[in-house]
């Protein structure tokens, strides 16, 4: 799980540290050489594992407590620009968790898409030297698949939470650095064509393995690394983010009660941000939804498709459509409705209601 990377001097190991690391990814490839493993189930497996670990950063993105970067114009994540972004504040929806910080809400919602993107281009890919809906409906490939992703939450479970990693990081570091690591491997995935006909699945499968080690030598080196260490922009950028801005200083609230409060209309509020999100957000989701669905049906279905499937799928992807609006109308409602104007003598506060917390402090003039 990514977290703010801790730069210092290479343990006294130096690179033999990764020795381990090497051998045990190098395996798939000595099993297929050698003891006649199926590359095709192995490369589904690394692919639906890749895609999955996405939509897991999402939600351990929810308990970041750094603040959001404004500089996010190099990733691969597209948040943007949105006032709950800058929200103060947390709540703590269940105890034994940690706090949950609405600011990160919209790049919790941006893995979604980049989910959906990146397993539609990675299934594009493998269609080229597999058959994609055979390898789907292996038992194995799912069972094997969900078996490395709760592997991956054990580790979020002991490090990300247990060692307190969320109140170091942003949500924007979270979700960014799986996500930098998947395009890594469209890229690769992209360049393989050539090598289908010669090697099939094993060559699916090398890149696979070689993207993997990629990404593990970059996790090491940002952990055990400094910046003189070896490796270079790629691994660096593999890493993820370096920074996570400091939250910004309390707002100091004069001690009295205010001379006046004025609340918003919550309803307003609420009715504005879905009149915004059909005007301006819902053809353009509508477009992005459609031609996914199209080219899902192409590379998942084909041939031809029954009258269920299709009234079926098209009920699941308008689902979907409609809980992208629901998230983008509940962001605006967020934003703005349990906003209360406070006055003080000549300052003005605008005070969130919901999570008790001061958003801003002005003079009146």
């Amino acid at each position: 799980m990514p977290s703010v990377p801790r730069r210092g001097r290479l343990h006294s190991l130096g690179a033999a540290g990764f020795l381990p690391v090497l051998i045990a990814n190098l395996v798939p490839l000595v099993g297929v050489v050698s003891l006649g493993w199926d590359p095709a189930t192995l490369a589904a497996v690394y692919a639906v594992e890749v895609v999955l670990s996405i939509p897991l950063a999402g939600a351990t993105a929810l308990f970041a407590a750094r603040q959001p970067p404004e500089d996010r114009e190099s990733g691969v994540i597209g948040v943007r620009e949105t006032p709950l972004a800058s929200k103060r504040g947390a709540f703590r929806p269940i105890s034994w968790l940690p706090p949950v910080y609405p600011r990160n809400l919209p790049f919790a919602a941006a893995v979604c898409g980049a989910t959906a993107w990146i397993a539609l281009f990675v299934g594009v890919t493998f269609s080229q030297a597999f058959d994609v809906p055979a390898l789907l409906s292996r038992p194995t490939v799912l069972a094997s698949a969900l078996a490395l992703l709760a592997g991956q939450a054990v580790e979020a479970v002991r490090d990300y939470f247990g060692r307190r990693r969320y109140a170091e990081t942003s949500p924007y570091a979270v979700v960014e650095t799986p996500t930098r690591r998947a395009a890594f491997l469209l890229f690769v995935l992209f360049a393989l064509p050539p090598l289908h006909a010669a090697g099939g699945g094993v060559a699916v499968l090398a890149a696979f393995v070689a993207v993997k080690l990629v990404v593990e030598w970059s996790a090491f080196r940002t952990a055990h690394g400094d910046d003189d260490s070896a490796g270079g922009r790629l691994t660096d950028w593999l890493a993820g983010p370096t920074e996570s801005p400091e939250d910004p200083e309390p707002i100091a609230v004069p001690d009295a009660e205010p001379d006046a409060r004025v609340p918003v209309h919550r309803r307003t509020a609420v009715a504005t941000g879905v009149l915004k999100t059909l005007v301006g957000v819902a053809p353009v989701y509508a477009t992005g939804f459609f031609v996914a669905w199209i080219a899902a049906f192409g590379l998942f279905v084909g041939g031809d498709p029954s009258g269920a499937v299709v009234r079926w799928s098209a009920v699941a992807l308008f689902g979907l459509y409609l809980g992208a609006l629901a998230a983008n109308a509940a962001g605006f409602a967020l934003t703005y409705a349990p906003i209360e104007y406070r006055r003080y003598g000549d300052r003005l506060v605008a005070y969130d209601a919901w999570l008790d917390e001061p958003q801003w402090i002005a003079s009146v003039d």
